[in-house]
């Protein structure tokens, strides 16, 4: 592979890369580039399975579960850009030009050259001196121009070299990396079987009983493990969604309820603490409180890898102090995406005249649109954290 594009080059268009178009701060540059050194080290090919066989070294060496993630990031970014067209091809090695003869010498050798490889002095051509030998030579002038004539080079000129710039690498459609392209992730058809698959568990609920208690945790237990994996796969730079999600259920199912929970309090605390009229008007400010500190508490418990990270302060702040602007236009997603799930499930409701069926609907739509936060989130992640290493 190291015949094909320039390794050092490539590693340093991906570091200027990340600085410039990625918003990736200089401080993160050096991590980035040992980790893709090493990832270049044993890689064979650029794809998705040499990044996992490489995290799964890391693993094996006994790094811990966060600098695994961070090895992640860093490769499925390089392959992710390596995608994208952005590998240095290597400089082609020419052949050398080929050696032309010496010129022919003309007139009489230099007499201050008396070396051993000097020329034998020329005959005399005078007719006094051919009179012993014959008649006297006849020269023609013209003899003695060297200047080689049109049909008489002495060399043609070398073909030209042959074109050694090897084939770009095949590429793939990849998302824009901004906002846009994070959403248009879900408009897919790979996002609309995710939402089936999720929402299968809530025909369970039709059995009554217990099993509409067992539908609805087991929904929001896959909804939830969906959740985290598009966010990780997303911030870690890869294409499109991920192959299947978390298998950690009950770990993920907690991670959201953290979540919902980070988001529910400030206003149920306002209602519960605070009588009459004052509550009332608090409730709504308090409720969008909640709401604007639901993505630092998704973003703490993936990078933490536990629930109870979402309920650290001291997290959410350095999240929103890293992310900024971008942490604003994040929450306005998570609040649009949430007027659009009430009011697509109230449209259908109202449209249908049919509960079941509409909630049969429901389902799927509401999981879109939590996918849309989830890529939403993880694409700010990567622009804006370096990933969730």
């Amino acid at each position: 592979m190291s015949a094909e594009w320039d390794r050092a080059r490539s590693l340093e268009a991906f570091l200027d890369d990340l600085h410039r178009h990625r918003g990736i701060g200089q401080e993160h540059l050096p991590r980035y580039r040992a980790l893709v050194e090493s990832f270049l080290a044993g890689a064979q090919d650029l794809d998705e399975r040499a990044v996992d066989r490489f995290v799964a070294n890391c693993a094996a060496q006994g790094r811990s579960d966060k600098q695994c993630k961070a090895a992640a990031t860093a490769a499925g970014a390089f392959v992710a850009f390596a995608h994208r067209g952005g590998l240095v091809p290597a400089e082609p090695i020419l052949p050398p030009p080929p050696l032309l003869p010496p010129p022919p010498l003309v007139g009489p050798p230099d007499p201050a050259f008396s070396g051993p490889l000097a020329a034998p002095p020329l005959a005399d051509l005078s007719p006094a001196a051919s009179s012993s030998f014959g008649p006297a030579l006849t020269i023609d002038p013209a003899a003695l121009d060297d200047t080689p004539r049109r049909s008489e080079e002495p060399h043609a000129l070398a073909p030209p070299p042959p074109n050694l710039n090897p084939p770009a690498l095949p590429t793939q459609p990849a998302e824009a990396d901004n906002l846009e392209g994070d959403l248009r992730r879900v408009i897919s058809g790979e996002g609309i079987a995710f939402a089936l698959a999720v929402s299968a568990p809530l025909l369970l609920g039709f059995m009554g009983g217990t099993f509409f208690l067992l539908s609805r945790v087991l929904h929001y237990a896959a909804l939830a493990a969906t959740f985290f994996a598009m966010l990780e796969h997303v911030a870690a730079g890869r294409p499109g969604l991920p192959g299947a999600m978390s298998e950690n259920l009950a770990g993920n199912f907690f991670r959201g309820l953290a979540v919902i929970v980070v988001a529910v309090l400030p206003p149920l605390v306002t209602f519960m603490r605070l009588d009459g009229p004052l509550a009332l008007a608090l409730v709504i400010p308090m409720s969008l409180v909640g709401i604007a500190l639901m993505p630092a508490a998704a973003l703490a418990c993936q990078a933490n890898q536990s629930a109870l990270a979402a309920f650290m302060p001291h997290l959410w702040f350095r999240i929103i102090d890293a992310l900024r602007r971008d942490y604003a236009v994040i929450v306005a997603v998570f609040m649009a995406l949430m007027i659009v799930q009430s009011v697509g499930a109230w449209m259908l409701m109202w449209i249908l005249q049919m509960p079941v069926i509409a909630s049969l609907l429901e389902a799927p739509f509401s999981c879109l649109c939590t996918f849309a936060m989830a890529t939403s989130l993880g694409g700010v992640a990567r622009r804006g954290l370096g990933g969730l290493g």
